[in-house]
């Protein structure tokens, strides 16, 4: 078995999947197709979607959305980039690439790998969604030179809620997909509590820089500084085997020293039922809230997610702000690219509110995946990171 080597996009796979479509009769409409069509005909598709979000994510999570009045302004606007995969004139499968605002202000472009999900065929037989999936990767590269990194969250639940299939699937398309050869520039980035499905779930995060030898030497050209030795290899094991050791930038542990920092975040999304309540802490956006308001509405979330950009991160001060986070219960739960410093790391961490600790289900990856895939210590850091935030909301639940 040859692994899929760190570097720009090649699925040797890809051919193959398209065919197998053709072969059945499937039509996979791209985005020129679908935004070229009349306003009628794309607020039916759109509608089409709704209904397959709807009834999929039964109104939960953030891609259960049917409005198909926002989805076909958004789709001619250029927001959202729609695929559908039709059978005659029904849509079985739908999948979009979306286009991000860059929450920290900066020029720094990001789209989400979001809004996938398919319906079994007339027959009954089940689409195979791995191609439609995946293809948006290539056809982003080919045709969004604006577009700086892909991302996505992924299901990691060990059973399926509904008709959302299980993490098994999921992680296979793009984890498990690693074992097939060619190249790939994805990169494990953050895991964390941050939706609701069946119950509170663990979400396996990743990126994609589409100019990965541009972002490689970028990312080696800016270091950040860390608390502690395990901070340090958590964040180096997730760049540093994701990338098979070709990206090695630098992490400077730097202990924590003088007075209580206070801080100030920037909401990003509010407290919900279905969705962490996030927030970035920067000295570029500012920020319209301190530690007592975001502790006070943790009750009113399923979890709260905070990113340190990158303005942070590579001083010093940064070692003082994860010692702060951490006495407020927080877990480090990764990186994701800095979004106002082009090759810098911006990291993430997360909490889950303590009453909803009971609803939180259990990450069902599936080794293999990732240990196959070269990714074994990568497993490791998942594993201890989920551990490390559920024990630490018993912890605070029973005010230790």
């Amino acid at each position: 078995m040859k692994l899929t080597e760190w570097g720009p996009w090649h699925d040797p796979s890809m051919q193959e999947g398209l065919a197998g479509y053709e072969a059945v009769g499937l039509h996979l409409a791209t985005p020129p197709e679908v935004q070229a069509t009349d306003e009628d005909t794309l607020y039916k598709v759109a509608e089409d979607c709704g209904r397959i979000l709807t009834e999929v994510y039964q109104g939960t999570y953030p891609l259960g959305t049917g409005d198909a009045e926002a989805l076909t302004k958004s789709v001619k606007k250029g927001e959202t980039d729609l695929f559908t995969l039709n059978l005659d004139d029904h849509l079985v499968a739908m999948a979009a690439i979306v286009h991000q605002p860059n929450r920290a202000g900066g020029d720094i472009r990001f789209s989400e790998l979001g809004r996938a999900c398919g319906m079994n065929l007339p027959d009954g037989s089940h689409v195979p969604l791995r191609t439609l999936l995946r293809h948006r990767v290539p056809w982003a590269l080919a045709n969004r030179p604006d577009v700086d990194f892909l991302y996505s969250f992924t299901r990691s639940a060990a059973e399926p809620y509904g008709k959302v299939p299980s993490g098994k699937g999921v992680q296979s398309v793009w984890w498990g997909g690693l074992k097939h050869g060619g190249s790939s520039p994805m990169i494990t980035s953050n895991v964390g509590p941050n939706y609701r499905l069946g119950g509170i779930e663990p979400f396996n995060g990743f990126v994609m820089p589409t100019d990965p030898e541009a972002w490689a030497v970028a990312a080696e050209s800016n270091p950040i500084f860390v608390e502690s030795a395990m901070d340090k290899h958590t964040v180096d094991t997730l760049i540093q085997e994701g990338t098979r050791g070709r990206v090695r930038p630098e992490t400077i542990t730097s202990p924590a020293g003088g007075p209580p920092l206070e801080l100030g975040f920037t909401e990003i999304l509010p407290p919900s039922d279905n969705v962490a309540n996030s927030f970035i802490v920067s000295t570029v956006v500012g920020g319209n809230h301190d530690m007592g308001n975001v502790n006070a509405q943790l009750s009113d979330s399923i979890s709260q997610r905070v990113v340190v950009e990158a303005d942070i991160t590579r001083t010093t001060e940064n070692a003082r702000v994860m010692r702060r986070l951490r006495e407020a219960g927080f877990t480090l739960t990764g990186w994701e690219p800095s979004g106002v410093d082009y090759g810098s790391r911006a990291l993430v961490f997360s909490r889950l509110n303590p009453l909803r600790v009971s609803e939180v289900i259990a990450s069902g990856q599936r080794p293999e995946y990732f240990d196959d895939a070269g990714l074994p210590q990568t497993r490791i850091v998942i594993d201890t990171i989920n551990a490390m935030l559920i024990a630490r909301a018993h912890a605070s639940q029973a005010g230790r």
